[in-house]
């Protein structure tokens, strides 16, 4: 009798296992609408618009295994000087070719007791914001004397779901589509050769 009862219930932790692992829900199909209506188009006549290209095919996420692809294109103003400060219009989809909504461009700043702190402008509201993966973009732009001398961005992929921003943050490198001085690729990826190990 007592066997039989182990073997139940070993036999209900093996389905459970099974269903957490390969049962993961389907990446949600969300609404553009809301998101898109928070951002400025790039004007037509604007001087100069540079266009970036970037993929990943190995993220983990709550809904399975993804495949996304990020398209950006921005124009950055001679008198820029903050993020926000620029025009961005900011594509991206799933493997499945679900849309991953752009939702804005990080601020990093220091508040009045030294601390590092970062938000997402233009702001919006969360509970306006259904489950799904979005877009990102750290901007990477750099100034030198008032001058813009770098336009180096990345695409951070961010889940929300209950109307929570959640940790799982993974980065896409972009690729210029024309590289220059000014909007140079990002650095190859040297992965040290060792053994992997837990970081405290």
């Amino acid at each position: 009798m007592k066997n039989a009862l182990l073997l139940i219930i070993l036999s209900l932790a093996a389905t459970v296992s099974f269903a957490g692992c390969a049962g993961f829900p389907s990446l949600p199909r969300v609404k553009t609408d809301y998101v898109e209506s928070l951002h400025r188009p790039i004007p037509e006549n604007a001087p100069a618009v540079h266009t970036w290209h970037g993929s990943r095919d190995d993220l983990k996420t709550y809904w399975g295994d993804q495949a996304v692809t990020v398209t950006a294109k921005a124009y950055v103003p001679d008198d820029w000087q903050q993020a926000g400060d620029a025009f961005w219009s900011v594509t991206g989809a799933s493997g499945e070719g679900k849309p991953l909504p752009f939702l804005g461009v990080i601020h990093r700043y220091v508040n009045e007791f030294g601390t590092k702190l970062a938000n997402i402008v233009p702001p919006f509201d969360l509970n306006r914001i259904s489950d799904g993966l979005y877009i990102v973009i750290d901007t990477g732009i750099e100034l030198e004397d008032g001058r813009v001398i770098r336009i180096q961005p990345t695409a951070i992929i961010t889940e929300i779901r209950g109307h929570r921003i959640m940790p799982f943050r993974p980065h896409v490198r972009l690729f210029p589509e024309n590289e220059t001085d000014l909007t140079p690729a990002p650095e190859p990826l040297r992965t040290p050769q060792g053994t992997p190990m837990a970081v405290d």
